[in-house]
């Protein structure tokens, strides 16, 4: 083996080896990125990343699961105020407690409320597949024009 042929040898070997080492370091970092479970919560999920950006912090408190077609659905633990449930195909839902001024029941694929507003209805066109329809006269125009640019 000449000189130059072992030289050459020895520079493949070692491109070999950094590939090796480069891989070795891409699949550290992509362990890295895996983010942990929250601390202090049993039922907290450990999630990945996608590319470089984060599924979730892992800091979410996570309250339970509900298993659907397609797996399972973390729930999330939240403020708000769950009233009542109501099932429907997609399974039970929250109905949340909330201070809308409501006026009454529509029936259109299950109840539905109307909320109380100041809107002006026109009584020519109202039953348009029984739903309301807004007149066209509003109260201050040059307010509302005072938006457009």
């Amino acid at each position: 083996m000449t000189e130059q042929e072992a030289q050459e040898f020895a520079t493949l070997e070692a491109e070999q080896e950094e590939t090796a080492a480069e891989t070795a370091s891409q699949t550290t970092q992509k362990e890295k990125q895996e983010t942990k479970a929250a601390t202090g919560n049993q039922q907290a999920l450990a999630l990945k990343t996608v590319g470089n950006r984060p599924v979730s912090g892992g800091k979410l408190q996570i309250f339970g699961t509900f298993r659907t077609m397609g797996g399972d659905r973390p729930i999330l633990a939240s403020h708000l105020d769950v009233v009542e449930t109501f099932r429907t195909m997609g399974g039970e839902r929250p109905i949340f407690a909330a201070e809308l001024p409501t006026v009454g029941n529509f029936y259109s694929s299950g109840s539905r409320p109307i909320g109380a507003s100041k809107l002006k209805i026109s009584e020519n066109y109202s039953n348009f597949g029984n739903r309301p329809i807004a007149s066209n006269q509003i109260d201050d125009p040059t307010m509302l024009m005072g938006y457009i640019d």
